[in-house]
């Protein structure tokens, strides 16, 4: 499986990147938005794996004061680019972030009925995962989206 995972810690990266290899899966780990972008043009997916907090570098002014200076930037990222290069992303998309719940506060305080409706089905998936719910939630994740 080509899993797209968007992680600007090097160290989160690599044992992401480890995890994702061990398990027979093929990940294209990227650092940042651009790094995203990128990796989306001529590839497809079969899964995307994307931390919240990311940096707003490749963002557009506009995008980064939305990101709240990079904490939802992969927020951006999914409902802005991944969204529109697959229509299927939000069936196989996992949100494996420290800030769910920061999400969850602009979702209900900000966000569109899209935004809202997206992220309601990530919640119904049960695929926004907290990085404190370690590796074996990330598993479980992953059994919901294949």
């Amino acid at each position: 499986m080509k899993v797209l995972v968007l992680e600007d810690l090097p160290s989160t990266a690599a044992r992401t990147e480890k995890w994702f290899k061990k398990r027979g899966h093929d990940p294209t780990v990227r650092y940042t938005s651009a790094g995203v972008k990128d990796a989306l043009r001529g590839c497809e997916f079969d899964c995307y794996v994307i931390d919240l907090n990311a940096g707003a570098i490749g963002l557009t002014k506009e995008q980064a004061e939305r990101s709240q200076s990079g904490l939802l930037t992969g927020w951006i990222l999914l409902t802005e680019h991944i969204l529109v290069h697959d229509q299927n992303a939000m069936r196989k998309t996992i949100v494996f972030s420290d800030f769910v719940s920061d999400l969850k506060e602009h979702i209900n305080s900000r966000a569109s009925e899209q935004e809202k409706a997206w992220f309601s089905a990530l919640e119904s998936n049960g695929t926004l995962v907290s990085k404190n719910d370690g590796y074996g939630a990330l598993k479980s994740a992953l059994e919901r989206v294949l």
